[in-house]
């Protein structure tokens, strides 16, 4: 987990994502002598809905998209964003919204409580299997030279 970035209010935002991969499109990975995380959690209401059609799952296929958590008494919110970072980059346009779709309570995050300090960016993952059943994970990097995680 990298080191806090201000944003212009003063509040701290972290980050946590990987290496992207084809801006975002894939799952992260590991950046030089880190490792990546996964923590599932259950994709919930018309956000995840919209998303889960807007990336087209089904079948068992994943799709990725930018996110971040941020806390709600002892859970942690996941967030989506609208658009990957990469394409907001490539097209100038600074619409970069996020809507929540999920949460991950305590039990499942308690061990990487760097997540729950400050708003933390995240990889979001989405999968709907031939049954219909949904499934979410979020993604992000530990660098084990990191402050301790415990």
């Amino acid at each position: 987990i990298q080191p806090d970035v201000r944003l212009a209010d003063g509040s701290a935002l972290r980050d946590a994502r990987g290496q992207r991969t084809r801006g975002g499109r894939e799952a992260d990975t590991a950046p030089s002598g880190g490792v990546i995380v996964t923590v599932p959690f259950d994709p919930q209401g018309a956000n995840a809905d919209t998303l889960i059609t807007l990336l087209n799952l089904g079948d068992g296929r994943i799709g990725y998209r930018d996110g971040l958590v941020t806390t709600d008494d002892d859970a942690l919110i996941v967030h989506a964003m609208a658009r990957l970072t990469s394409d907001v980059e490539a097209t100038g346009d600074d619409d970069v919204g996020a809507a929540p779709v999920g949460r991950i309570e305590h039990s499942a995050w308690q061990q990487y409580p760097l997540l729950g300090e400050h708003p933390t960016l995240v990889q979001v993952a989405l999968s709907v299997l031939p049954d219909g059943s949904r499934h979410g994970w979020i993604l992000f990097a530990l660098d084990p030279s990191a402050r301790p995680l415990h």
